[in-house]
């Protein structure tokens, strides 16, 4: 149903845009005879047909149209991608979505990877590709999914959505993506944020490494990135969007419980509250003021201000008494710059009792790989074998 969802929209424009010549040129008679016909033949509903033509009808004067309302992406999309072509061709665009033995190939044969469609131009053979392949649109979903999970309903309302559902239905269009992947690969996100508790199973290589990749962008620029992707074809199929994806997908079939990755929420948050009581009740590792710093992005999650100056702590939880953790490039900065001022504190075992221990001038016992994200984030990840090697030097209480 997506594919026609998708292929509807074409048509959709192509009566906004040429209006009475368009419903002539289709010859099924007056307009809601017309939009009857077309919703018959692409199995939706006419009164579909004729909201979609009334989305597009604000950039053309036939018509008022819906212009109290902001665009869909996936409107702006196929505006964007039918302008440059004349009414002749976008017409045996039209007809060959109609056509039936179209259809039939739409749905079950390997052109609906592409939506390609052939058109005549001076007697040559032109081929259009209606949206990126498949499965790059499948893996830039996941970076969408990712934004729906993580800011949830501040997400779907700076994307212009009103709902889950309208946001679910309109991405898929938009890709040309069945409207259930996009939630699941949401509700796969959705444990490692605080709005649903999501699929409770292990995560998936591709949905950890996607994680590490967006995790630490904030709303406005992660928010850039999907518009991007939901309103510029161009961006899809280019070079940016392909370096994102490789991110996230490389060839590893690799599963990990959700334990034993770190996060920031809600094990992240979990694990600072821990040490808030902790230090309260045991003025460890320093004794001194707590400031809570876990707002700013500076490196740090709290500032112990003491007589013998200040000193800084990182907190890193893990659901199970094991596990890698994660640096941001910040955080590792500052480690390396601050020394023996620098606490590393890592809570194991979050889910039942935890225990902590506390890693002083960690730049100088662990030795992180650095991961370079492109455009996205650099970061300094630290394995669970080096933890564990460290175990006898480590300060505990």
């Amino acid at each position: 149903m997506e594919d026609n969802h998708k292929l509807g929209l074409y048509i959709s424009y192509y009566l906004a845009r040429f209006d009475n010549i368009a419903y002539r040129n289709l010859g099924y008679g007056n307009q809601i005879a017309t939009h009857v016909k077309i919703g018959e033949l692409l199995h939706i509903n006419p009164y579909t047909v004729k909201n979609w033509r009334d989305e597009f009808d604000r950039f053309y004067k036939h018509r008022a149209g819906w212009h109290q309302r902001k665009p869909r992406p996936a409107i702006i999309e196929v505006k964007e991608l039918l302008d440059k072509f004349h009414e002749k061709k976008i017409l045996q665009v039209v007809k060959s979505i109609l056509a039936c033995d179209y259809q039939d190939k739409i749905l079950n044969d390997s052109i609906r990877k592409s939506h390609l469609i052939s058109v005549n131009n001076n007697n040559k053979k032109e081929e259009i590709f209606l949206n990126t392949p498949a499965k790059r649109n499948n893996e830039l979903a996941i970076i969408i999914a990712f934004y729906l999970s993580k800011f949830d309903k501040l997400g779907l309302q700076n994307l212009g959505y009103k709902n889950d559902s309208e946001a679910f239905e309109d991405i898929a269009v938009t890709l040309g993506i069945k409207k259930n992947y996009i939630k699941f690969r949401r509700d796969e996100f959705d444990p490692i944020h605080p709005w649903r508790k999501g699929w409770q199973r292990p995560m998936d290589g591709r949905i950890i490494r996607a994680i590490e990749a967006l995790q630490d962008l904030d709303e406005a620029d992660l928010r850039e990135i999907v518009l991007n992707i939901l309103c510029d074809e161009t961006y899809r199929s280019g070079d940016d969007a392909r370096q994102m994806t490789m991110l996230f997908t490389e060839s590893k079939k690799v599963k990990v419980s959700i334990g034993k990755f770190i996060l920031r929420a809600p094990t992240g948050r979990q694990a600072e509250e821990f040490f808030i009581h902790h230090f309260i009740e045991n003025k460890f590792p320093v004794a001194g003021d707590l400031i809570d710093c876990r707002d700013f992005g500076i490196g740090y999650d709290f500032r112990i201000e003491s007589a013998k100056g200040n000193f800084f702590v990182e907190v890193k939880g893990l659901t199970d008494y094991s596990g890698g953790i994660l640096f941001t490039n910040k955080e590792w900065s500052v480690a390396k710059s601050e020394q023996d001022k620098y606490f590393l504190c890592v809570i194991s075992n979050l889910a039942e009792k935890p225990e902590i221990i506390f890693i002083q001038n960690p730049a100088t016992q662990l030795n992180p790989k650095k991961n370079i994200y492109t455009s996205i984030q650099i970061s300094w990840s630290v394995t669970q074998n080096q933890l564990s090697k460290l175990n006898d030097r480590l300060l505990k209480i």
